[in-house]
């Protein structure tokens, strides 16, 4: 009941819709729509004044939904499953994959309570301020090849927020969207593989992306590093959260067509905040300073050494020296 008053009210806002129109739109009593719709103001939905005439569903709301994220998608390539609150979207996604969830499927959420990003980092996911959601794929791809799927992500991240918000963004090799030197989105894309073929039997892709600040600041691990859409943006768009994540479904769709022809790899490689400047290279066979010189067609990382010697980054982590 609450999905189908929420997928009207989606198709009609800022309009008068009265609630008899309502009730036999959804085959119920008047009732029934009165008792759906405090639920929706409890669920924090807000209705612009309005008398006996009816509701109007107010232009303002910015809450995630599967008929809000609907409305800007086009075609059917997607179920959405939406979670108020969630462990991980990855974590719960993954459960969705093993039972034979179809390739697609996302699972979008309001809250993470334990985000993962790379290398067993954490994810802040607090309640309202961001989009956390997360892709099934299903690719018929070697998993040595798995990093364009994150590599794809970022360029799709970074058009989506272009096009909505008209900013540009940076990415950080490997995973991270930035502005201002600053981390604006995580990508982390985990995937089970098929051991004697060494495919993959699917992938899952999760991005974050900070929307606002919570209203306590961000906790000391992240309050100088993190950044978000309203440092860009204000006031911010309305509908927002189910925009962006529509327009980066939209995007990333569009790239994972033709995933292995790479052609946004000289896109990524663009937008790169790193190249030519000094980093820390934090895990792999090496760890230490170097130079980021350059991003192959691969998509690893050529680095210059301190003893001169370059070598190519295909996984690990790297840090700025401001």
């Amino acid at each position: 009941m609450k999905e189908k008053l929420l997928e009207l009210f989606e198709q009609n806002r800022g309009t008068l819709i009265s609630g008899s129109d309502i009730a036999k739109s959804l085959g119920v009593s008047r009732a029934a729509v009165n008792k759906a719709i405090s639920g929706l103001r409890d669920s924090g939905y807000k209705f612009d004044a309005t008398s006996r005439l009816g509701y109007v569903f107010s232009e303002k709301n910015d809450i995630i939904s599967p008929s809000g994220i609907y409305k800007y998608l086009n075609g059917n390539k997607h179920k959405i499953v939406h979670l108020d609150e969630v462990n991980s979207t990855n974590t719960a996604l993954k459960e969705l994959a093993q039972n034979g969830a179809q390739e697609g499927t996302v699972v979008v959420t309001e809250m993470q309570t334990g985000g993962k990003g790379r290398r067993g980092k954490r994810f802040f996911s607090p309640r309202g301020c961001g989009v956390y959601f997360s892709l099934l794929l299903r690719p018929r791809l070697k998993a040595a090849d798995s990093v364009f799927i994150t590599v794809a992500a970022s360029v799709a991240v970074r058009r989506a927020i272009k096009l909505l918000l008209h900013a540009d963004t940076q990415i950080k090799w490997v995973n991270d969207v930035y502005f201002n030197n600053k981390k604006l989105c995580g990508i982390l894309t985990e995937a089970s593989m098929e051991i004697e073929s060494g495919y993959l039997n699917y992938a899952v892709l999760g991005i974050g992306i900070n929307i606002k600040p919570p209203e306590n600041g961000y906790p000391e691990e992240f309050a100088f590093k993190t950044t978000n859409l309203s440092e860009i943006s204000h006031p911010l768009p309305d509908d927002l959260k189910n925009k962006l994540i529509a327009e980066v479904l939209t995007q990333f769709d569009r790239l994972y067509e033709t995933l292995e022809q790479k052609d946004y790899i000289e896109e990524y490689k663009e937008a790169s905040c790193i190249l030519n400047r000094k980093i820390e290279i934090l895990a792999g066979s090496y760890a230490g300073p170097a130079v980021a010189e350059d991003i192959d067609s691969d998509a690893n990382l050529i680095v210059r050494l301190p003893n001169g010697n370059t070598a190519a980054l295909n996984s690990g982590d790297v840090s700025i020296c401001l």
